[in-house]
C-alpha cells in the first residue's frame, strides 16, 4: 500500500512539473499574429498583450536582448535590440527593431521604444 501511494504521489509531481514547463514555454507566451497586428497599427497595448508575461522580466540589457531573441525564434519576426538606454529621457529608453514580411512579399520594419515600468519590468512606450 505504501508503494502504491508513493507511486501515485510521484506521478502527480511529475505531471505537475510538466504543466509548469508548458506554462513557462516562451512560445506559449507570444501571440505572433497579435504582435504583427500591433506593430502595423502602432498599437502599444496590442503589442504588450501579445508578449504577455515576457514583459514581466526585469528591465536590463540582457533581458531585452533575450526578449528580441525569443521573438525572433518563435515568430516570423526578426527582432534585435538596437541600443540599451540610448534615448536620453528620464528614465532612459531603449530601442528594439522588429521587421517581418507581409503577405504581398514586402518587408516592413518598426522600432519599439522600451523603458522600465515603475516596478522595473519591461514597458513598451511607443512604436515607430
Amino acid at each position: 500500500m505504501k508503494y502504491l501511494l508513493l507511486l501515485l504521489l510521484t506521478l502527480a509531481v511529475i505531471s505537475c512539473q510538466k504543466g509548469i514547463q508548458d506554462i513557462t514555454d516562451p512560445a506559449a507566451m507570444i501571440n505572433c499574429d497579435l504582435l504583427k497586428q500591433g506593430l502595423t497599427s502602432n498599437d502599444t497595448a496590442m503589442i504588450t498583450a501579445s508578449l504577455d508575461k515576457l514583459l514581466d522580466e526585469q528591465y536590463s540589457n540582457e533581458n531585452l536582448s533575450q526578449l528580441a531573441t525569443t521573438i525572433s525564434a518563435n515568430c516570423s519576426v526578426t527582432a534585435s535590440l538596437e541600443c540599451f538606454d540610448c534615448i536620453k529621457t528620464n528614465p532612459p529608453q531603449s530601442e528594439m527593431q522588429c521587421s517581418f514580411m507581409q503577405d504581398d512579399g514586402s518587408t516592413v520594419s518598426f522600432m519599439l521604444d522600451l523603458m522600465p515600468a515603475t516596478d522595473n519590468t519591461i514597458k513598451i512606450v511607443s512604436v515607430n
